[in-house]
């Protein structure tokens, strides 16, 4: 009987997911072992770090209910921590482990399974984050080469967040911030986005997502290519899509993204090398991307279903890969709905390669203690070689472990003789040691394009001002990545020389570049006030490509020196359509959501006066009796939208006047 009765069990379990036949799949635990399964990592060492979302599931959403398990390798369980609000963020990195658990950031020291001497790095990502539940939240984290922790969040938002040096993020939808591990540096990095619980970071730090649809008005589950300052449309300004938007790779209908993640290992064939692979809860599937650059972007050049339901309850949300490589984890929801009282599911699953004998090579016996926080043995020189592993988790301990000892010769004596991947590492490691600017900054004549665009980005990310004149020579790069990484570095740097350099890039026809020239030239003018003058000056350009580059580059900038800019510029259609943009500016976020169609309310009303109101309308009431029927037709069209009653009286008198005979 006890036989008959263990094999109906076998019977009445659900099968695992669906797979390539070279990979087996199975359900390695489930609940109640683990319970709501929402986002996972692993140690270097092979523990697994999982968090549980039982606020989703049994309530009350506002928690804290939360909890994270470590996984041992022998089998061995423990409570990480507990009593923790929506955990969808884990990383670990050096001994510690960082969670993000809305509204919290908090960081634990790892003490063999327990998390210690918790530190909370953020204490509000977004105060109201669960109207209803968790979904369309603040999430997920990964750490870069550049010594960043990329931050995704869905549309709800990051509403009064401080970093520890007092550094302020707002993000009014979804996008990614990131910050340093110590809670500084917290910034908005990309805007305009809709409900990702992830960013996928690749070995260049090239950042994607896996968008949510926004239910029914044309924004489908989409794959994205992140970039520094990217704006994607949502909610306003992507249907139709604006010329001023960044956009996607490729869209797969309806869906619900959630999970990114990128294959950085030499495990696996070289076919998986770079590969994204994505969850989509709603599609029951894990999809696998193979990408391949498209001048400053990217594109893909095959997508396979990984992963499918094969007919069950499959419901992945977390990825992760093993630390040898071989085997992807998946969070299984295994259920298609939220907040059911009293539910039993959840499941662990795992994915592992069997058309082959790994192909990694052996990571050095330093490895695992020197990215544990345990003492090791190795040189300098152990370390510099670590710089060229053909793994990138061992390139990244590797690089910080040099930047502990400041090896600063030896990592200008890689830049100077060496090769990527191992520059790239050495360009990050001197970053964080504070030093090695002149060895960076010629690094920007590298012979490899790799190597050049990470000197750029590290150079913009420290305001690095003596580079300006090497990277306006980029912006004519034969790279279009490089022009791409050395317009947003002269932006971030506040490089007022560099614009005519930018203004000519504006007639470029890659759609990633010339974006990043005039967001450059928008983050000049709102770092130095005077820049604005020679930036409006494009508004007088025979060519309507920077013309129009550059009233992209003044829009959403509601700021006195601008308004003054454009009301002393030579009057055109264009300075006047600009004026017309900036009458008055938006009321402040309060943090409120916006709900699952936002699209379908009218965009939030112009209703604030700032110190450039009155000389901005002022201007535009000048320009009804310009000499310019187009000035005057375009001052004309600024009345609705300015809501001006001056001005609407001055029209009013205008129609009533008889025509003059000449």
């Amino acid at each position: 009987m006890l036989s008959i009765l263990a094999a109906l069990s076998i019977l009445l379990q659900e099968p695992p997911p669906k797979g390539p036949a070279d990979w087996k799949v199975e359900v390695v635990a489930k609940y109640p072992d683990i319970k709501f399964p929402s986002v996972h990592c692993f140690a270097p060492d092979g523990r697994l770090f999982i968090g549980e979302d039982p606020m989703d599931m049994d309530g009350p959403v506002k928690g804290p209910a939360d909890r994270i398990l470590c996984l041992h390798p022998d089998g061995k369980v423990t409570v990480f921590a507990e009593n923790l609000y929506a955990v969808f963020g884990i990383q670990y990195l050096d001994g510690k482990v960082y969670v993000h658990h809305t509204p919290k950031f908090s960081v634990f020291t790892d003490d063999h399974g327990v998390g210690k001497d918790r530190v909370d790095l953020i204490d509000c990502t977004n105060p109201n984050p669960a109207p209803g539940f968790n979904d369309h939240i603040p999430s997920n984290c990964r750490i870069a080469m550049d010594g960043y922790l990329y931050i995704s969040t869905g549309d709800k938002g990051i509403y009064g967040a401080v970093g520890k040096d007092g550094n302020k993020a707002e993000i009014h939808g979804g996008g990614l911030a990131r910050m340093r591990p110590d809670g500084t540096d917290l910034e908005v990095y990309s805007t305009g986005t809709r409900n990702h619980l992830d960013v996928a970071v690749t070995s260049e730090d090239e950042l994607f997502t896996y968008d949510n649809t926004d239910d029914g008005h044309g924004w489908w589950t989409r794959a994205t290519h992140m970039v520094d300052g990217g704006f994607y449309g949502y909610p306003w300004d992507y249907k139709p899509r604006r010329p001023y938007t960044l956009w996607m790779m490729a869209d797969y209908g309806g869906g619900s993204g959630c999970a990114s993640i990128a294959y950085n290992e030499d495990a696996l064939p070289e076919k998986y090398r770079g590969n994204l692979f994505l969850s989509d809860w709603a599609r029951k599937e894990v999809l696998r991307l193979d990408i391949v650059r498209d001048g400053a972007t990217w594109k893909i050049v095959s997508t396979e279903k990984f992963l499918t339901g094969g007919g069950g309850e499959f419901r992945p949300l977390g990825l992760t890969w093993s630390p040898d490589g071989m085997s992807l984890y998946i969070c299984d929801w295994n259920y298609g709905g939220w907040v059911a009282k009293g539910k039993q599911t959840g499941r662990l699953i795992k994915a592992t390669y069997t058309g082959g004998a790994s192909l990694a090579s052996p990571k050095p016996a330093w490895y695992v203690p020197a990215a544990t926080a345990q003492p090791f043995e190795a040189t300098n020189a152990d370390l510099i070689k670590g710089l060229s592993h053909t793994s990138r988790e061992v390139r990244l301990v590797a690089q910080r472990r040099l930047a502990d000892r400041k090896a600063t010769k030896e990592l200008e004596a890689v830049l100077a003789s060496g090769s990527a991947p191992a520059k790239w590492h050495a360009i990050w490691a001197l970053d964080a040691i504070g030093a090695g600017s002149p060895a960076i900054q010629a690094a920007l004549k590298d012979a490899d394009a790799s190597v050049r665009r990470q000197a750029a980005r590290q150079l913009g990310t420290r305001k690095v001002k003596e580079a300006t004149d090497a990277l306006v020579g980029l912006l004519k790069d034969a790279d279009l990545t490089v022009q791409f990484h050395a317009a947003t570095a002269l932006g971030r740097i506040g490089a007022a020389s560099a614009i005519p350099a930018l203004q000519a890039s504006l007639t470029g026809k890659d759609v990633f570049a010339r974006y990043a020239a005039f967001h450059a030239l928008n983050r000049i003018g709102r770092a130095n006030s005077s820049a604005w003058t020679e930036i409006v000056k494009g508004l007088e350009s025979p060519d309507a490509a920077v013309r129009e580059g550059t009233l992209f580059a003044l829009r959403e900038t509601y700021e006195e020196p601008l308004a003054a800019a454009l009301a002393k510029a030579p009057r055109s259609a264009e300075s006047i359509a600009a004026l017309a943009e900036i009458p008055r500016s938006p009321a402040p976020w309060k943090g409120q959501w916006w709900g699952t169609q936002p699209v379908a309310q009218p965009r939030p009303p112009k209703v604030i006066d700032y110190p450039g109101t009155t000389l901005v309308l002022e201007s535009l009431r000048a320009a009804l009796s310009d000499a310019n029927p187009a000035v005057r037709r375009a001052a004309v069209d600024s009345v609705a939208s300015t809501k001006d009653a001056l001005a609407a009286a001055t029209l009013r008198t205008c129609s009533r006047r008889k025509p003059t005979s000449t």
